[in-house]
């Protein structure tokens, strides 16, 4: 007989009731990740998860403090996540994997998708409103917002972890996080030449104040 297919629970969460004894409870990309930093430490305060989050994954997914923390709190509530609290000192919240939580995270482990990727560089935002064909001064503007995504990907590409101090599993994710940024890089970097050639041709200086 074949084995049933395992659902992710978090299908679930669109008005249907479930049958398996799973909670019901909608589930993010963060909360799966908190739930693994979890799972690969046993015994986790929000700072560690915070931590951890932040010198992985933190430079190309950045997630406020305040919501790691939230997310934390909202997993326990909903029984993925058991809580306790310190004896002593300063009698933190530490936090461990229920079976109900490594079950929602084995099943979103298992299921291929993943949905759309997010690319939310606040350079693009920019980049949408500026309109050097109709207004010259926002090629000045276009210019230096180039230069500057090239510096900030550059530096960020060049980065290390010192050795031994590299998180789990985040080998293939820095690989794949510094080509992506490396092709950003190129892009920015052909976006500030053809931005100085036009002011060139222009008869003014990429560098010149745009107002």
């Amino acid at each position: 007989m074949p084995t049933p297919e395992r659902v992710p629970p978090s299908v679930h969460d669109r008005g249907r009731p479930r049958t398996d004894g799973l909670v019901t409870i909608r589930l993010s990309t963060l909360s799966y990740l908190v739930l693994g930093i979890v799972a690969e430490h046993e015994i986790c305060t929000p700072y560690r998860i915070k931590t951890e989050l932040g010198r992985s994954i933190g430079s190309w997914w950045p997630q406020p403090h305040s919501q790691i923390y939230d997310e934390t709190a909202r997993l326990a509530e909903h029984g993925l996540l058991a809580v306790s609290a310190e004896s002593g000192g300063r009698r933190r919240r530490r936090y461990s994997l229920t079976p109900d939580g490594r079950t929602h995270l084995t099943c979103w482990l298992d299921d291929p998708r993943t949905g759309d990727s997010e690319w939310r560089d606040p350079a693009l935002a920019k980049l949408r409103l500026l309109d050097p064909r109709t207004r010259p001064a926002d090629r000045v503007r276009m210019h230096r917002l180039a230069i500057e995504r090239v510096e900030m990907y550059r530096d960020r590409t060049g980065r290390d972890h010192p050795p031994g101090a590299e998180p789990a599993g985040f080998g293939e994710v820095r690989r794949l996080a510094h080509e992506l940024d490396d092709a950003a890089a190129r892009f920015w970097e052909s976006l500030a030449r053809a931005t100085a050639d036009d002011e060139r041709d222009a008869g003014r200086p990429a560098s010149a104040d745009p107002n």
